[in-house]
């Protein structure tokens, strides 16, 4: 189903570039422009903040993403490995994302990226108070074991809508500081009554936007 390849890559849309590239054997060349173009809204901000048609993700026989940086259009990202929880979505030959239970822990193809991510190790210091502490790395600034302490809070039900279909999940927030860094933010996910997380909205890197992902096709 799948295949890789080496070789070099354009840095026109990004600053940082990947060793390697991976796609589907069944991609046409047309559905590699219409995916280029959707990956250069996302990076650029150009065009509007449309989403991914229903019937393009249709289209595709994978399981997919759509996935927003900051305010841009919404990109397909393609699942093309899966190594126990660690799930590879990629978007074209550049970019990629890698996901454990909805949590982005790494990132590629950037102008700055995720390059490692620890959980924490314990339990909550204080039971019940939904605070932790993980550790980030950033290579291409040299930055490691950064640590991101986060505490958890339970936002409510709501119904959420994907490519047309409602999905009644909960809505959690995480408050997160990284002090070393000067750096906090919330993420925000939606998770069903499963725990599995269909929309999330994750910051990674201090220097770039929030992501929004949006599970389109879930891997089975």
């Amino acid at each position: 189903m799948i295949r890789r390849c080496g070789g070099a890559l354009s840095a026109a849309i990004v600053a940082l570039g990947m060793a390697g590239c991976s796609d589907t054997s069944s991609f046409s060349n047309s559905d590699s422009v219409i995916m280029g173009k959707l990956l250069l809204h996302a990076i650029t901000g150009i065009g509007s903040a449309s989403s991914v048609p229903r019937e393009r993700v249709a289209g595709v026989p994978y399981a997919t993403l759509g996935v927003r940086l900051g305010s841009s259009d919404e990109s397909l990202f393609v699942l093309a490995t899966e190594t126990g929880r660690d799930l590879v979505w990629r978007g074209g030959p550049q970019l990629a994302i890698t996901t454990r239970d909805g949590r982005i822990v790494r990132t590629a193809g950037f102008v700055h990226n995720l390059s490692g991510y620890q959980p924490p190790l314990s339990p909550p210091a204080e039971p019940g108070s939904g605070r932790k502490t993980y550790l980030y790395d950033f290579a291409d600034q040299s930055r490691y074991g950064i640590a991101v302490t986060c505490t958890l809070q339970n936002l409510g039900q709501e119904r959420i809508m994907i490519i047309g279909v409602t999905i009644d999940t909960s809505h959690v927030g995480e408050d997160c500081s990284a002090p070393q860094l000067g750096w906090s933010f919330r993420n925000e996910f939606w998770k069903d009554k499963g725990g599995f997380v269909w929309k999330s909205k994750q910051f990674v890197v201090p220097e770039l936007e929030s992501f929004t992902i949006e599970v389109l096709r879930r891997a089975s």
